[in-house]
């Protein structure tokens, strides 16, 4: 007679920082940028192309290229830590302007998960 013992090891179940909240509802980019704190991040008034945009995480890296195509963006910028996870499907707001900057906040907690600045290396010509 052969027996097979097998050996149950508890799996570890991987929590994310930022699980999957696409089935809440939350308010479209352009209502949130309206009311969000605008030390955070601010258009200038005369900007010829700025992206208010709601997407998933997965969304970021593609929109964060065509931002940088488009402005020419370069400049310092900063992500989250290696250390933390964010699910794919995670809402998050994405606001970008044409003087080379961008954020991107977090849906529900509303931290900052990212963010670019190079506008400071160029004259803005709408200040005077």
């Amino acid at each position: 007679m052969f027996f097979m013992i097998i050996l149950a090891t508890p799996t570890l179940a991987l929590t994310a920082d930022y699980p999957n909240n696409d089935h809440k509802p939350f308010v479209n980019a352009i209502n949130y940028y309206e009311n969000m704190d605008q030390s955070i991040y601010k258009e200038y008034k005369n900007a010829a192309s700025s992206m208010r945009e709601m997407i998933s995480y997965k969304e970021l890296e593609d929109i964060k290229s065509i931002f940088q195509v488009n402005t020419i963006e370069n400049g310092h910028s900063s992500s989250p830590s290696d250390k933390t996870t964010i699910e794919p499907e995670r809402q998050v707001y994405f606001f970008g302007e044409e003087f080379r900057k961008f954020v991107v906040i977090e849906g529900e907690t509303n931290d900052i998960l990212s963010s670019g600045n190079s506008y400071h290396r160029y004259d803005n010509p709408f200040e005077k």
